[in-house]
């Protein structure tokens, strides 16, 4: 079966970890992903007017573009409970829930591969319904050295 998934990220290194790891998630499913990439503000709100509820599977949101942010993205058409807000400022994906989303990690920067593990993780769970989302906790990461 094939999953549609929509990225809104402006980092090439960022979005390559994620297709990574979003592929070993694919392959362990027997799926395909087709992926569409939105690097820019202007094309999430460009895309916005053309959305509909079946469109993606799951949506990637981060915040800043370089134009503006992702958030003029009208996730809500596809439905807010397939969209993981991935920001590296909390404040950004507390937005994002504020208006439904319910997975929300704080990405570090640059982005480690065990952060974009987590996103994969949690990208299972909304995609092949593997959990109670309202238990799906969001992630949030220390970013000074604990002992």
């Amino acid at each position: 079966m094939t999953k549609n998934i929509l990225i809104c990220e402006d980092t090439e290194q960022v979005i390559v970890m994620l297709r990574r790891s979003l592929q070993r998630l694919a392959s362990s499913h027997n799926d395909e992903y087709q992926y569409d990439i939105i690097t820019t503000r202007s094309s999430a709100q460009q895309l916005s007017s053309q959305l509909q509820g079946s469109d993606y599977d799951l949506v990637l949101l981060d915040y800043f573009a370089p134009d503006g942010n992702f958030h003029v993205l009208e996730f809500e058409k596809i439905g807010a409970e397939k969209v993981i807000a991935i920001s590296s400022i909390g404040r950004y994906n507390q937005q994002a829930q504020d208006r439904g989303v319910r997975c929300a990690v704080v990405k570090d920067n640059p982005l480690t591969e065990a952060t974009a593990t987590i996103i994969s993780n949690k990208s299972e769970h909304i995609l092949y319904d593997t959990a109670d989302m309202r238990r799906l906790r969001s992630h949030n990461f220390d970013k000074t050295a604990s002992s």
